[in-house]
């Protein structure tokens, strides 16, 4: 669906479609080096902010059935890894 940089941490974010949830994929592009820091799933298209502290931040949408109600769950970027926020 997508494949874009906000131009922050060195990030490279892929965004797919299947089934019945989306795909995120991010690497961290360097001058030496690719490396993957995240692969996260989502019920529902996920989004891409900046937290408070104006780190990369991915909001997913979780749930355990389909029929469930989502929960939203925020990770930001913090020490090359994307964590849940407090």
């Amino acid at each position: 669906m997508g494949l874009f940089t906000r131009d922050q941490d060195e990030l490279v974010f892929s965004l797919w479609s299947g089934g019945s949830v989306y795909r995120v994929r991010v690497w961290q592009v360097g001058d030496r080096a690719v490396r993957k820091v995240a692969e996260l799933s989502s019920r529902g298209r996920p989004d891409f902010l900046t937290d408070e502290a104006g780190r990369a931040a991915i909001r997913t949408y979780e749930a355990d059935g389909g029929v469930d109600p989502m929960k939203p769950v925020l990770r930001s970027f913090v020490r090359g890894r994307f964590v849940v926020a407090p």
